[in-house]
């Protein structure tokens, strides 16, 4: 049973790099052919903004997912998808900082349904 969820533990752990990887491609064509440019883009600041992602959602004051962004052994593209390459992007593309854009995220996290859910008060 251990050495399963081990392996399970393992998979996810690729996955999540498999997902950085797209990342960095897919931003390097996007600023490549000038269809997103912003000049202090790199793959490790998404890179470190996924690994923030996937703290946030685990954390108590986040969506509070023991696994983080991994659900049932599987990594959340959909979630990446949206935070990722949908909000922060949209916000770093409009100026704002890495910080900046992570909060801008982090607040719209805190507006979803799932979170609200979770912080029931």
């Amino acid at each position: 049973m251990e050495q399963s969820t081990r392996r399970l533990s393992d998979l996810a752990r690729i996955l999540l790099v498999v997902a950085v990887l797209i990342t960095a491609v897919v931003t390097h064509f996007l600023d490549t052919y000038n269809v997103f440019r912003v000049e202090d883009l790199t793959a490790t600041e998404m890179s470190e903004t996924l690994q923030w992602l996937d703290r946030f959602y685990r954390s108590p004051e986040g969506l509070q997912r023991p696994a983080g962004i991994v659900t049932d052994g599987r990594v959340d593209f959909e979630s990446i998808s949206n935070w990722l390459f949908r909000n922060y992007l949209q916000a770093r593309a409009h100026g704002a900082t890495p910080e900046e854009a992570r909060e801008s995220v982090a607040k719209q996290i805190r507006d979803s349904p799932e979170w609200q859910e979770k912080h029931k008060q």
